[in-house]
């Protein structure tokens, strides 16, 4: 459990220092994150840590379905701070594909895992075609020749 105490081992950003000793790779992807944004320059004490996704005491790999971080938990583990995103996934054909088996796209499908970016902006609006490309590559080929690819292409 995170730590409110700025000088704890477990406080968000001491989290960081702790993990990131030996998870340099995963902490890089984290550091230019909106997540880490969130708490690292808006000061947002509430923005996710390692621990809000990954669990303090019960950490697993992220392939062990127990894992808060895995696929089949991915969805929940999001949600517990994008609850009014969960709901519209949860109820989109995404969201039921996943209920059916587990298998269908969730979260981290789409948006990378710790290099978390700001699905608002002009680049990542940009890329959303092409991410949609891995999955749907037929409707990605009549998405780009139409008006909205066209002028999704132009910004």
């Amino acid at each position: 459990m995170r730590s409110r105490d700025p000088n704890a081992p477990m406080s968000a950003l001491n989290q960081l220092q702790n993990c990131g000793q030996c998870h340099k790779d995963m902490m890089e992807g984290y550091l230019d994150s909106v997540h880490a944004h969130a708490l690292l320059v808006s000061g947002l004490n509430i923005a996710p840590a390692c621990s809000d996704c990954h669990g303090d005491h019960d950490i697993r790999r992220h392939a062990d379905p127990e894992s808060a971080s895995s696929h089949e938990n991915s969805p929940q583990t999001c949600g517990n701070c994008h609850e009014g995103i969960l709901k519209v996934w949860t109820e989109s054909t995404h969201g039921e594909l996943w209920k059916e088996d587990k298998e269908g796209p969730v979260c981290t499908s789409c948006h990378q895992a710790h290099a978390v970016e700001d699905p608002t902006t002009v680049a990542s609006r940009a890329d959303f075609p092409h991410e949609c490309s891995n999955c749907h590559e037929h409707p990605f080929e009549a998405f780009h020749d139409s008006f909205h690819g066209k002028a999704a292409h132009v910004g």
